[in-house]
């Protein structure tokens, strides 16, 4: 996928802004109160008398609708109670008893595994248990020089000691698996902005901005005072920032980076008498060249549970934690020590595999609360608990989704919106990507106007919304997934009655005509599943998962087998070229194993397939293939002829 920007193609939005870069502490020009303007009115600013995030986009866009502050206590106990529905019972336990001041050398040791358990700790690495990965004691007379005035987190904890500089061995150990932490503030002038990254890295002004919004909420559902969510922007951060001596591609560390810079956000809000809006809202982000869901949102409840806790030295303990993690190499389970806890979880093979708990590598019986499969989300929300409105439907949405059909997601929360969009990702394995996905995506994306204007959607370009502005400016596109609230927001919101979702009605708006019967049987047990909850409920989300996989398999079984008799037998010869007239004869001859609805649904439907960005993508990979199996037959042909010519 390519790194470089898109470039402008309409001038149908304008904002009101020069669209210069503000540097950071600087206010933005064409600021004005959205509040005053003839657009829609801030949901924020009908909330405890909240002043309405002020937007560079004013012309376009809601502002920013912030919820109504649910007050989170800030002693460690309290604040843990808070983040208990994202994680795990051991951290909470050291939550509950971490203090900074006092060496942890005591701490109860944790779950630790060996690599006769089929888990990989690499080259040197001692079997990790939860203390280990605790912070040490801080010694403030080492760093007096790099103390100034005392500061108080977001979460009230004294932030006496800041965390020192990562040498450069450290840095290059962290930037295999993660390019930087980035702290969120709100400012009541200059709305979301970039306050720390740790460690430092070269970033524009324009990218702090776009990690910023993008770390923030512009909905006003929240189930309780945090939220985890993701989000993916270009990637142009330096090279001398972001990792350029990884691993090696020949150790199979997962290195190369596909042009994106992957965001993992947990976003805090708790009221604060001292701020003029009346609250505070910060977010901890991770930023990351991974795609790895499961890990890195697992990994940012832990960090901001401690960081709201603790304050800004638990990023200097994460950063060390995580650089001494082993490569993460393709196809290995790994126990990764962090914060006082493990995490176990399995790196796929490549981008496309179809990661199964049935085939998964930990050495024992998979247990969801314990293992994580790194390519794909949070166990929870399930996906036919995000898909409840439009179950029949479902195979209509994957239809589109392999077609490289563009996408818009509409949901209440970013948190809902990502999850979607990483199910989505998933059920299109083991097909390759070949389109752009933004699982949350906001109006202050520097790639916004390339994105969304008024020429039809990019191919293969699926957006995840919650700004209700996007129903008029994405009304000309042809498919789109909306969720209503979630059921339980309403029972655990504790401020005012939220705002209603003002988004599209649930359900999946699309004129698309199946080409491939759906199965029956398998969505009366979705949803028998969807109605028991629980284990049933897990369970049938797995065996969807599953279903999608065997259809796109199915749908590449005629495309390989036409693939196959155009590689020639000599290594020499070049391949026979791959045209949609002997591959439509191949499969008129031969037919394919998914149950299409008719045999002309059938050459329809690899016709219309044949034109997208995906086929390219696949045919592509499929030569490089077949080029490197020869470059190693002819290889291995010249060492043996060498060898007999030694031996005469």
């Amino acid at each position: 996928m390519s790194s470089q920007r898109l470039g402008n193609t309409s001038k149908a939005f304008e904002c009101t802004d020069d669209g210069n870069d503000s540097s950071e502490g600087e206010d933005y020009d064409g600021i004005r109160d959205i509040s005053s303007t003839n657009t829609p009115r801030s949901i924020s600013s009908s909330i405890s008398g909240a002043p309405p995030i002020r937007s560079r986009s004013t012309s376009l866009a809601l502002t920013l609708a912030l919820p109504e502050p649910i007050p989170i206590p800030t002693t460690s106990s309290d604040i843990s109670d808070a983040f208990s529905p994202l994680i795990s019972p051991t951290t909470l336990t050291n939550l509950h008893g971490l203090d900074l001041n006092s060496p942890l050398a005591g701490s109860s040791p944790g779950r630790s595994r060996t690599s006769e358990e089929g888990l990989d700790y690499g080259v040197g690495i001692s079997p990790i248990n939860r203390s280990r990965t605790l912070p040490r004691q801080y010694s403030t007379s080492s760093r007096r020089s790099t103390v100034g005035p005392k500061k108080t987190s977001a979460a009230g904890a004294s932030e006496s000691a800041e965390p020192a500089p990562l040498d450069a061995e450290k840095r290059l150990a962290l930037s295999r698996w993660i390019v930087t932490f980035a702290v969120v503030n709100f400012d009541l002038d200059l709305g979301p902005v970039v306050e720390r990254l740790y460690p430092e890295v070269l970033m524009t002004s324009g990218v702090r901005e776009n990690i910023a919004f993008s770390a923030f909420p512009d909905a006003s559902l929240f189930e309780t005072g945090v939220q985890c969510h993701s989000f993916r922007i270009r990637d142009t951060v330096s090279e001398q920032s972001r990792t350029s001596a990884t691993s090696s591609p020949s150790s199979g560390a997962s290195s190369i980076s596909d042009g994106f810079l992957y965001g993992y956000a947990l976003f805090l809000q708790k009221r604060d008498a001292s701020s003029k809006r009346g609250y505070l809202q910060r977010s901890v982000v991770i930023l990351s060249h991974l795609a790895y869901p499961s890990l890195f949102t697992a990994a940012v409840s832990k960090l901001g549970a401690f960081y709201f806790s603790h304050g800004v030295t638990m990023l200097e303990t994460a950063c060390y934690n995580i650089a001494s993690w082993p490569d993460p190499t393709r196809g290995t389970a790994l126990a990764l020590g962090f914060l006082g806890d493990v995490m176990d979880v399995e790196i796929p093979r490549h981008e496309n595999e179809h990661q199964s708990v049935a085939t998964s590598s930990f050495g024992e019986k998979f247990n969801m609360k314990v293992h994580m499969l790194a390519s794909l989300p949070t166990s929870l929300p399930s996906p036919i608990s995000l898909f409840a409105s439009f179950l029949p439907k479902v195979w209509a949405l994957w239809e589109c989704l392999v077609l490289s059909e563009p996408l818009l997601i509409f949901a209440p929360s970013p948190s809902q919106t990502s999850a979607i969009i990483w199910w989505l990702r998933d059920f299109l394995r083991p097909i390759p990507l070949a389109g752009d996905f933004r699982p949350y995506f906001h109006i202050h994306d520097q790639d916004y106007a390339n994105l969304v204007n008024k020429n039809p959607p990019k191919p293969g370009l699926i957006l995840g919304v919650t700004n209700p502005f996007f129903t008029n400016l994405c009304k000309h596109w042809p498919h789109v997934l909306s969720v209503g609230r979630e059921e339980d927001a309403a029972k655990t919101q504790t401020g005012p009655q939220s705002t209603p979702y003002m988004g599209p009605a649930p359900g999946f708006h699309s004129k698309h005509q199946r080409f491939i019967s759906k199965d029956r049987n398998l969505l009366k047990k979705l949803e028998e599943a969807l109605h028991k909850g629980g284990a049933a409920e897990m369970e049938a989300c797995n065996l969807l998962r599953q279903h999608f996989t065997d259809r796109t398999t199915m749908l590449l079984v005629p495309l390989n087998r036409h693939f196959a008799s155009l590689i020639p037998t000599d290594p020499n010869a070049p391949l026979k070229p791959f045209t949609p007239t002997s591959f439509l004869a191949s499969l008129k001859v031969h037919g394919s194993m998914l149950p299409f609805r008719s045999s002309s649904k059938q050459k329809e439907f690899y016709v219309k397939w044949l034109r997208t960005p995906a086929f390219g993508v696949w045919l592509t990979e499929r030569v490089e293939e077949v080029q490197e199996a020869f470059k190693l037959k002819l290889k291995t042909q010249a060492q043996t002829q060498t060898q007999k010519l030694g031996k005469v």
